[in-house]
């Protein structure tokens, strides 16, 4: 192939093969490979030299404006795409990378870059060595922040911002109806963790909320998302604002209801049979109560491997009754044996 060399001051030449025409506008026309340092092009630009330093440097008027920048460092070729050039001392933004994988945008200087690793694909965001899939390092007081634009007081899904978890058993890429949990905020303050077995959440988030902080008083719901109480079940059951736990006893929420049988409750009480024990958890927490898998059926949890309090309170204020009972019989015999004599 014939070729064509056009020399220009301070010994650089410019090797190109076929045909190149000078238009003229001033503009340089080519019609073929243009070799920059090579004579030898193997594409229709090629760069090269020898020398660690820039290779190909493209700017628009200075080093303060847009310039694309492709240069070696040791063995790693480099390349910036930015404003201004990439400075070592963490100025520049743009776009920064190697032929050995690694990618940092920079957003802004120095610590606010964000890294993209070949190593598993992992992103870092203010750390230049993630070990995780995303890993955000910041010394400020909120790392990461969901914001939506349009708010309201609603907590369904047109009020709230929040971040959403996907799983699916194949490689089909995930949608919106895969998406079964999620944490959510609303804009009068309340957090929540909304689950969903076998249906998307983002339907209505506060529907499927099993967690729910209350952002007025910062009461705690477990499957409700209007507590009254520092911590409220959806059971009804709470505790209030002095520590004590308050069992849900509505009849409401009660059937098949009948009295107690007296003889049942004595014979039920007759078989407990109390303990002392310690904690295997901590040995030194010692304390009085009984054995779940001992205890009759009638006070038994379905489970067997508790109890509660509220049967063995009942049990007892039957059996207390019965006694009363008694008592009052063997006192109204006694006053009449001493009538009597």
């Amino acid at each position: 192939m014939k070729k064509r060399i056009i020399s220009f001051s301070m010994g650089l030449s410019l090797i190109l093969g076929a045909t190149a025409l000078l238009a003229a506008d001033g503009d340089l026309i080519v019609n073929g490979n243009v070799g920059i340092g090579t004579t030898n092009p193997a594409g229709s630009l090629e760069v090269a030299r020898s020398a660690d330093s820039n290779q190909v440097y493209l700017t628009r008027y200075a080093t303060t404006y847009n310039n694309i920048l492709f240069w070696k460092d040791g063995s790693a070729l480099k390349y910036w795409l930015g404003s201004p050039a990439w400075q070592d001392d963490g100025t520049g933004f743009g776009l920064f990378g190697h032929d050995r994988g690694k990618f940092v945008f920079r957003v802004k200087p120095s610590s606010d870059d964000l890294y993209l690793l070949p190593d598993g694909g992992n992103v870092g965001i203010g750390t230049a060595s993630p070990d995780r899939k995303l890993h955000v390092g910041s010394n400020a007081g909120g790392i990461i922040q969901a914001h939506r634009f349009s708010s309201n007081l609603s907590t369904g899904a047109d009020g709230v911002s929040g971040i959403v978890f996907s799983m699916r058993g194949d490689t089909v890429e995930p949608d919106d109806s895969d998406v079964r949990q999620g944490i959510f905020a609303s804009y009068n303050g309340d957090l929540f963790i909304s689950a969903r077995q076998g249906a998307t959440v983002l339907d209505n988030p506060d529907t499927y909320a099993r967690l729910f902080i209350d952002g007025n008083d910062g009461n705690l719901g477990i499957g409700t998302t209007n507590p009254a109480h520092p911590l409220h079940m959806a059971s009804g059951a709470y505790v209030t604002a002095g520590g004590v736990w308050t069992d849900a006893s509505t009849r409401e929420n009660k059937e098949n209801i009948t009295e107690l049988d007296a003889q049942t409750a004595i014979d039920t009480f007759l078989s407990l049979t109390p303990v002392t024990y310690s904690c295997k958890a901590d040995p030194d927490e010692k304390h009085v109560g009984f054995i779940a898998e001992d205890v009759p059926e009638i006070v038994a949890a379905k489970e067997r491997k508790g109890i509660s309090p509220m049967d063995i309170v009942a049990l007892l204020t039957r059996v207390v009754q019965e006694q009363q009972r008694e008592i009052e019989k063997l006192k109204l015999m006694v006053e009449e044996l001493r009538i009597r004599n």
